[in-house]
């Protein structure tokens, strides 16, 4: 793997996944944009042999929330996840939201829910 910040904002990494002969198994290149701002915290596009072009958007629009948007062109399938982080440490509660669903098929979603809790001692 090779990985390379270009610049503050920006950031490139390109993988091969080889056999036991070196044999390219998957090569995947990535490039991420990372303005650092409320409703835009990073814009990544990656592409891979396996499973081809993907965009995603991530936003933090304050301390406790996170939004992340995926969208997959070779199994046009759009993914939404929504995160929620108390601030205090002291338990740390996280909430995550899962949906997807297939472009041509909305009707056929997925959803799930994580919820985790961390102590400190």
């Amino acid at each position: 793997m090779l990985k390379s910040k270009i610049a503050k904002q920006h950031e490139f990494e390109a993988s091969a996944l080889v056999d036991s002969k070196f044999k390219p198994q998957e090569l995947k290149a990535e490039y991420e944009f990372m303005p650092k701002k409320k409703f835009c915290d990073e814009i990544e596009i990656a592409y891979s042999t396996k499973t081809g072009l993907e965009l995603q958007w991530e936003t933090k629009p304050n301390q406790v929330l996170k939004t992340d948007l995926k969208g997959n062109f070779k199994s046009k399938k759009i993914t939404a996840e929504i995160e929620y982080k108390t601030i205090c440490k002291t338990p740390m509660v996280k909430t995550v939201l899962t949906m997807g669903c297939p472009v041509d098929n909305p009707g056929n979603y997925t959803l799930a829910a994580k919820f985790e809790t961390e102590y400190k001692f």
